[in-house]
């Protein structure tokens, strides 16, 4: 067995039987060196930037230093790294190596890391707090936080909607062992006295739990795992990422795995756009998305302002926070439209792919609002049409932004540098526009085919759920093309003339662009809007803004 001389030894408790086991599976075998550099690389300019679980200083400096002295990696945890990489490594990479596809490439690299944290599993039904317990049995990795980053990484995987090889498997894995490491505490609270570079990694550890599990939650529903009310860490800032250092090692060296070459200010963004991506998750609620805790807060938002008593409040409280955080972004986290000039050395376009995400999750979130004000189901009575065909205006600018944003990233080829969360988002999306009407059919499609576009590359990658079960229009939902004609007509048996301000086209036929949708806002009687939602934030920024 030759390793390369970084990576650490494998634990001296480990049986022969079992390493002969982990030898036949691979576990233990690494591809060539060509290929390794290239997915680290793939990994550091793609992967990092969406969860930053590593010490990528130090990480680059391990693998880089040709004195053979500097720190050594674990080495479930770059096998980790490298199947987390073939996920947007070039193709013409992987079939060099041998590989004909690119998911041919992932089963054997994901394979790889399972053999080792699964190894001795096969037959328990234990669920995944107990992988990592049997991983400590195999003697196969005993540091508690390296097996945390790897859970993490797993979780991207999206290799099957449900079980072993789902997404939410992993990710359930790693929140079980991150509160078991205690993650969930602020350490000075717990009287540890820890290294700067420690605290920033247990920091960001927890962080990307946190962010990962609401993530799958806005995207599929799925109930969170994480209360508001478990853990006691404060924000993240910019000062929990290092700064990138060149440590035992020159540039020239970290530029054969690393296309930021420590660029200060591409660092900044990304650490900027990390923190204001927990800013947005910690909007979102755990169990139901539009009740927030009442008793809980947090810094830069009360969850226990008092509300007039009605259903409705919970959606307005939650509106009137999304908006509130997208009116006060910062510049440089301000959505704009990739541009050639941002894709840096080999395509890497780091900065701008997690703005584009961190928009996507935004309007995700708005889209949800609006869809879940507007109810399951035909019979849920949410109030006059009006409220109704205002609901669905707001719900179908947020999946026109996603549109659009997917369009842009299309456009470059970078739908599998993107996060895979970004699926969901855009199946939402596409089905929000094929339930408007038949006589926009052609609208509808087009902005359809923008989110398949990106779906579709994904797909080289990631597992992605039958287009028919997803973006079929169903029935019973409150879709535009039956609530349009059966809401007016009981408006106007309750109230009259349905207000000319929102008119079926104006409804419909808006430009994402921002002017049509602003001027069909801004011509509503904003008394009457007032009136149907009391403290409602129609936030103008967002209705304008260009794409």
């Amino acid at each position: 067995m030759s390793l390369p001389w970084f990576i650490r030894p494998l634990h001296r408790g480990i049986n022969t039987d079992d390493l002969g086991f982990l030898l036949s599976k691979g576990a233990v075998s690494l591809p060539s060196q060509a290929l390794q550099l290239a997915l680290v690389r793939a990994y550091v300019d793609s992967i990092y930037p969406h969860i930053p679980v590593i010490d990528l200083s130090h990480f680059l400096e391990c693998i880089t230093a040709t004195d053979h002295v500097a720190p050594r990696v674990s080495l479930l945890l770059y096998q980790s790294i490298l199947a987390a990489g073939t996920a947007c490594v070039k193709i013409e990479d992987l079939k060099e190596a041998g590989f004909q596809t690119r998911k041919s490439a992932r089963k054997i690299f994901l394979e790889k890391v399972k053999v080792s944290l699964l190894l001795g599993v096969m037959n328990l039904e234990d669920g995944p707090a107990n992988v990592t317990k049997l991983l400590y049995d195999f003697n196969c990795e005993l540091d508690q936080q390296t097996v945390i980053q790897v859970l993490l990484l797993m979780s991207l995987a999206y290799e099957e909607p449900v079980g072993r090889r789902s997404s939410f498997y992993w990710l359930d894995a790693a929140i079980s062992q991150a509160f078991s490491s205690k993650l969930h505490h602020d350490p000075k609270m717990l009287g540890l006295a820890l290294p700067i570079q420690t605290l920033r990694i247990r920091r960001r550890l927890w962080w990307c739990c946190y962010n990962l599990d609401r993530l799958v939650s806005l995207g599929t529903g799925r109930t969170s795992m994480i209360s508001e009310n478990d853990f006691n860490v404060s924000m993240p800032d910019i000062s929990d990422f290092e700064p990138f250092r060149h440590v035992g090692s020159d540039a020239a060296a970290h530029s054969t795995v690393c296309s930021c070459n420590g660029s200060d200010q591409e660092n900044l963004d990304l650490a900027l756009l990390f923190t204001e991506q927990t800013r947005l998750c910690r909007l979102l609620d755990t169990n139901g998305f539009l009740a927030p805790s009442s008793c809980c807060t947090w810094q830069g938002v009360d969850w226990a302002i008092e509300g007039p008593p009605n259903t409705n409040w919970p959606f307005q409280r939650l509106e009137h926070h999304l908006s509130e955080w997208y009116s006060a972004l910062p510049l440089r986290a301000r959505y704009r439209r990739i541009m050639q000039n941002e894709l840096g050395i080999n395509g890497n376009a780091a900065v701008a792919l997690n703005r584009s995400f961190l928009h996507l999750a935004f309007n995700m979130a708005m889209l949800n609002a609006y869809q879940s004000r507007l109810g399951l189901s035909p019979e849920h009575d949410i109030g006059t049409s009006y409220e109704t065909e205002a609901c669905e205006l707001l719900m179908n600018h947020a999946a026109g932004r996603i549109s659009l944003i997917m369009e842009s990233i299309e456009a470059h080829r970078l739908g599998l540098c993107l996060h895979p969360g970004a699926m969901h988002f855009a199946m939402s999306a596409s089905e929000v526009h094929l339930k408007r009407p038949d006589k926009l059919d052609t609208v509808a499609q087009t902005k359809h085919d923008q989110c398949a576009r990106v779906i579709e590359l994904m797909q080289e990658a990631y597992f992605v759920p039958s287009y028919s079960r997803h973006f079929r229009p169903s029935p019973s939902s409150p879709s535009a093309s039956h609530c349009s004609q059966v809401e007016r007509e009981r408006f106007s048996e309750k109230n009259g003339t349905l207000p000319e301000s929102i008119s079926e086209s104006a409804l419909w036929e808006f430009d994402i662009s921002g002017s049509t949708t602003s001027k069909a806002i801004a011509t509503c009687n904003m008394a009457d809007v007032e009136g149907l939602f009391p403290g409602r934030q129609i936030t103008e920024r967002w209705m304008g803004d260009p794409l």
